[in-house]
């Protein structure tokens, strides 16, 4: 079966992805280093007055419906909205898909780089003292769907939060793309709820979010630059197609056509044509 381009496409991002979740399940950085990093980003949230993890959390902690609602988002939609905009690109604007996906996929690889020079540990694993609850623990990593603890292969990985980086990344391809003014308010505030998510479940510190903005912006700046690359590459082409055949290696020259000669001789090879013609066509 001759597979198409859509499927070649869905393939090859299918096993970028899988790189990357493999190479991220393989980083298991020391609780140490994590807990250090964690602190430091805690002492810069103070002093930059974000430092607001707690408080929003102890807003919620005694809904569980709401708190197993979040836990839900945080591990479904996640992965649901960045595969619809994939399919919603591929179906609408084919001509910006390789754009928009060389953007995700260098989004990815850029924050699988930062989990493993700098761990961080997420507000769940911090020590009592600071008064975060695993809502995954507590009340399932799905809510009422998951009786255990989220699992995760790589617990600190959380800077830059990837649920930040997708879902902005999601807005920026949908809202262009959906027709419905109802849609595309959804699409616009959705990294807002996603942001909710992460604090609410203790998942990712704020500045965490802050990250995910980066290596987002990261990945843009990179596709731009893939871009501009490809079209002067295609316009280098298009330029050597214009050449004779030196350029492009024909074996036979291209025909040479004399320029028309002028004056006297010019006018006398033509009366000779013209007298030879009238000859052949005599005999």
């Amino acid at each position: 079966m001759r597979l198409t381009r859509g499927w070649k496409e869905a393939a090859a991002f299918v096993a970028l992805y899988e790189i990357y979740e493999t190479a991220r399940g393989h980083i298991h950085p020391p609780a140490g280093p994590a807990l250090h990093h964690a602190e430091a980003l805690v002492r810069l949230e103070r002093a930059l007055g974000l430092y607001q993890e707690p408080r929003v959390q102890r807003a919620f902690i005694h809904h569980p419906t709401v708190l197993q609602f979040w836990n839900i988002y945080y591990g479904t939609i996640h992965f649901v909205v960045p595969a619809l905009a994939l399919w919603l690109l591929w179906r609408r604007r084919r001509d910006r898909f390789g754009h928009y996906r060389t953007a995700f996929v260098v989004m990815c690889y850029l924050a699988l780089a930062v989990f493993f020079l700098w761990p961080l540990m997420p507000p769940r694993y911090m020590p009592a003292h600071y008064g975060f609850v695993d809502t995954g623990a507590r009340f399932g990593g799905l809510g009422p769907l998951d009786s255990g603890s989220m699992k995760d292969t790589n617990p600190f990985a959380a800077m830059p939060s990837l649920h930040i980086g997708w879902s902005v990344w999601s807005a920026w391809v949908l809202v262009p793309l959906l027709s419905a003014r109802p849609a595309k308010v959804l699409a616009a505030v959705y990294p807002l709820c996603t942001l909710t998510a992460i604090v609410v479940t203790a998942n990712h510190w704020i500045l965490d979010a802050a990250g995910g903005l980066a290596v987002f912006g990261a990945g843009l700046a990179v596709a731009a630059a893939a871009g501009r690359w490809g079209s002067k590459d295609a316009a280098g082409r298009g330029r050597e197609e214009g050449h004779d055949g030196r350029i492009l290696g024909r074996d036979t020259p291209p025909e040479r056509v004399d320029p028309p000669r002028s004056g006297r001789g010019g006018a006398d090879s033509g009366l000779h044509r013209r007298r030879s013609g009238t000859n052949l066509h005599a005999r």
